[in-house]
């Protein structure tokens, strides 16, 4: 899990006392927090769902310190 700031900075934690992420591949999707429902009581989620809910995106974490931007389209 991660939570990034203005600038689209990240930062990760794989348990509660473990930061970063496990060596390996991994499936990554990306949500934004919503503060209330639409009137059809679903929050409505501005980010593609190939990003979040039907994510394509997969990354690879090797040993030791990573930089992985995440490339997002909406087109």
């Amino acid at each position: 899990m991660g939570v990034s700031d203005e600038q689209g900075r990240y930062t990760l934690s794989y348990h509660a006392d473990k930061s970063g992420a496990l060596i390996g591949s991994h499936k990554v999707s990306v949500t934004t927090p919503t503060d209330a429902p639409d009137p059809s009581g679903q929050a409505k989620e501005p980010i593609p769902a190939k990003y979040n809910s039907k994510t394509e995106l997969v990354v690879e974490v090797a040993a030791g310190s990573n930089d992985i931007p995440l490339e997002l389209t909406s087109k």
